[in-house]
């Protein structure tokens, strides 16, 4: 099975309503009534002028954050960005499976971030 059939496959049953829907130069947002997600936006090489780049754009609120996640499937890069915020934002978050880093250091000794946190999925083992 391909990871992307495995994210597909492992999405809630019950259809999650999206409230908006965010498309700017450098991320994609979805959100919907479960919770946000965000996908990096990718642009297409070739778009040809006066051609929609996402297929229905006018009515994406009208379908569910399911039907948005299966344009995974798209050939369209833009599509493909779409449907993985969708899928971002039904992906529930087991937060017992949170662990928090400390802060990074700089080669100086200086702290760079502040404390971050990870977690550990099956689809993304560590």
């Amino acid at each position: 099975m391909s990871i992307t059939e495995n994210l597909l496959s492992n999405l809630p049953g019950r259809p999650v309503p999206v409230r908006d829907v965010r498309i700017g130069p450098f991320w994609t947002l979805v959100w919907t009534a479960a919770g946000a997600g965000l996908a990096s936006t990718m642009r297409e090489q070739h778009a040809l002028h006066g051609e929609p780049v996402i297929s229905g754009a006018g009515d994406l609120l009208t379908h569910s954050a399911q039907e948005l996640a299966q344009l995974l499937r798209s050939n369209s890069v833009m599509e493909r960005a779409l449907g993985m915020a969708a899928v971002n934002a039904l992906l529930s978050i087991d937060e017992g499976r949170l662990n928090e880093m400390p802060p990074r250091r700089s080669a100086s000794g200086a702290s760079t971030s502040a404390s971050w946190w990870w977690a550990t999925s099956p689809f993304c083992p560590m």
